[in-house]
């Protein structure tokens, strides 16, 4: 999977230079539903009809999670889930946090749902939750690297 990223100005303008293939783009906040489309990108060029309208996350119906990580320098942790972009069903990152040694994230604000997480400490072979992670609403789930025996 080739993955990349940009970030958005204030008004939400971003800027992606793709070489000619199809792209799953994925837009997402802390705190609303991450957003999916299908780019057939031809040459490197602007796309000017890629818009994304994020749906802020009622609390009734979103959960939080935080990454804790212990005995490493630090780890990436990023969360995917399986969404509908189109054409069918693909895995996508929705959110992602750097933690360092004995520190715990700021939570992050999902929708209630079945969550793959993949850990990347520095230095160490990646860690994939093998059955993944439900976020439950209303609830704070705190996932923690290395896991517990």
């Amino acid at each position: 999977m080739n993955e990349g990223g940009t970030s958005s100005n204030i008004t939400g303008d971003y800027i992606l230079f793709l070489p000619p293939r199809t792209y799953n783009i994925v837009a997402t906040m802390d705190g609303y539903t991450p957003q999916c489309q299908v780019v057939a990108a031809t040459d490197y060029q602007e796309y000017p009809d890629i818009n994304f309208s994020l749906t802020a996350l009622a609390a009734e119906k979103s959960g939080t999670i935080t990454g804790s990580v212990g005995g490493v320098e630090s780890a990436e942790f990023s969360i995917r889930q399986i969404v509908d972009c189109g054409p069918g069903n693909v895995l996508i990152e929705v959110a992602s946090v750097s933690v360092a040694d004995g520190a715990t994230s700021d939570p992050i604000t999902l929708p209630a749902g079945i969550y793959e997480v993949v850990i990347s400490p520095a230095g160490l072979e990646t860690y994939v939750l093998e059955d993944g992670i439900e976020v439950v609403a209303g609830d704070t789930l705190d996932i923690v690297y290395p896991p517990l025996p």
